[in-house]
């Protein structure tokens, strides 16, 4: 009987375990989301709840991609991207309720502004006009709430304010420091750092981003044969999984706080035990 390789960060046995750790924070962030539909202040959680299911919607898409990967290298390209939208999902969640009502305000203007001005677009390239219209009739003079969210997201110039909120991610991390603390701001703080970079030239489509990949944007002392490659774009896999990990882990630590939900915490601190607690785990720290 051949005896089970020991995991590690670069191979095959360390990625799926580590998306099976992710699964139970997706089944566990999934009852979170059916049960704030049944809150009495669901209201409180309109916004919220829609990125909180989005989150999960990815974070399924993260596992998928983990399953199949047997007899070839891992999907590191997209899951970066995958991981990206995760992370900044998740800081915009935390950031909403970290703002209270101000931050639920926000959000509301901004998607009910972007909703009304995708009813009409169109793109030109040249002398070449592309672009939809809506046939129906929005009654703007009578729609205060509409009217307003326009003109907040109108710059003087009259172009539109395309982003959501005035505040970088970084200004972002700074309002959920002051609201939550360093231990749940670390949690996002890292993941942003080790994953937006990257996933952002993956996703304009640079070279720069189609070379690291290969490892290719890193000084090497000599070239890497197939094994060795292998071994990095694992090791890549399993980084990502990880800082997906304990970005989600902050998640659920202020949902438990903001619901409340003791069970949630408790529940949140058990999963985080068995991975920090798993020896390759430590060893790799």
């Amino acid at each position: 009987m051949s005896k089970k390789k020991s995991a590690s960060f670069d191979s095959l046995e360390g990625n799926q375990e580590l998306a099976g750790h992710l699964k139970k924070q997706l089944v566990l962030l999934s009852g979170v989301f059916f049960k704030i539909l049944t809150e009495k202040n669901a209201e409180r959680w309109l916004a919220t709840n829609f990125l909180l299911y989005s989150i999960t919607d990815s974070l399924d898409s993260i596992i998928i991609l983990s399953q199949h990967q047997e007899k070839k290298l891992p999907k590191v390209r997209d899951l970066y991207v995958i991981a990206r939208t995760i992370v900044e999902t998740t800081i915009n969640l935390i950031y909403i309720l970290a703002k209270g009502k101000k931050g639920l305000e926000l959000a509301k203007k901004h998607w009910k502004q972007k909703a009304y001005r995708d009813l009409n677009r169109e793109l030109k390239v040249n002398e070449r006009t592309i672009g939809l219209k809506w046939e129906g009739k929005i009654d703007l003079e009578n729609d205060q709430e509409l009217k307003q969210a326009i003109k907040d997201f109108t710059s003087k110039r009259g172009k539109e304010i395309t982003s959501w909120t005035p505040d970088s991610l970084i200004e972002r991390l700074e309002v959920i420091d002051k609201k939550y603390g360093s231990k749940i701001t670390s949690g996002l703080q890292f993941p942003l750092f080790l994953i937006y970079r990257h996933a952002s030239e993956i996703s304009h489509g640079t070279v720069f981003g189609a070379m690291f990949f290969f490892g290719l944007t890193e000084p090497k002392k000599s070239r890497q044969d197939q094994k060795e490659q292998e071994k990095g774009v694992r090791a890549k896999f399993s980084g990502i999984l990880f800082m997906v990990f304990i970005a989600i882990s902050s998640l659920c630590r202020v949902l438990a706080k903001e619901l409340p939900n003791k069970g949630l915490g408790e529940m949140n601190k058990e999963f985080e035990d068995a991975l920090f607690n798993e020896e390759w785990i430590k060893n790799e720290k």
